[in-house]
């Protein structure tokens, strides 16, 4: 609101004298009053609402989280720390089961170990033929296949017989061969020690380890 005058002026170049010349005219003088109120400005200030935005907010500083995962904290790496434990609690649970099935149950207990009882006293005889002590050897594989058949099929000592002994196998699923192979060895050590007859050690030890095995993993 209020009174403004200004000079019109034009500028042009004059192509005959090439120069710049500036025509002035009278001034002008403009009188400014208030205006009626009308709701524009209101439409301005509303034009803030979200509603009516068609453009948002432009921030200037952005923060993008890439959603990349914390390996630290996550449920495997809570798992992969709890493994060990649970490993070492599963060991000693089973461990502690056996323990109180063998004291319920000394005939489980004894076939359960036949076998590591027997590879036990084959690394004995392994001792003796390595320093070529041929009667401490054969009596040492020899224990070994009475020990361990007698514990694996529940025959007591005064029953140990070879009839007894093939009729037992017999029954299970060991076959025919292979039982023939655990008598053919128990003969060789019985022929080392009372007839002195000279064996190859190496081939008698291999033989009575294989069939040992062979037999625990077939019963």
């Amino acid at each position: 609101m209020g009174s403004f005058s200004y000079q019109p002026i034009f500028q042009y170049f004059n192509t005959n004298t090439n120069t710049f010349e500036t025509l002035k005219s009278e001034s002008v003088e403009i009188k400014i009053r208030k205006g009626k109120e009308n709701g524009e400005s209101d439409a301005i200030s509303d034009f803030t609402n979200t509603g009516e935005r068609d453009i948002e907010t432009i921030f200037a500083s952005t923060n993008f989280n890439v959603g990349k995962p914390n390996f630290f904290g996550s449920s495997i790496f809570w798992l992969l720390i709890a493994l060990p434990f649970i490993g070492l609690f599963a060991a000693i649970f089973i461990k502690k089961k056996r323990q109180k099935m063998a004291a319920i149950n000394p005939v489980l207990a004894k076939m359960s170990k036949a076998d590591k009882i027997a590879m036990q006293r084959l690394a004995t005889a392994e001792k003796y033929w390595k320093t070529q002590e041929e009667s401490a050897f054969y009596e040492e594989v020899s224990k070994a296949l009475w020990g361990y058949i007698s514990d694996k099929l529940v025959i007591p000592q005064a029953e140990l017989s070879k009839e007894n002994i093939r009729s037992k196998l017999s029954n299970t699923q060991v076959n025919k061969e292979d039982i023939d192979t655990f008598i053919t060895v128990l003969n060789t050590c019985e022929m080392a020690v009372f007839a002195k007859l000279g064996t190859d050690m190496e081939t008698v030890y291999k033989d009575a380890k294989s069939i040992i095995t062979t037999i625990e993993n077939t019963i």
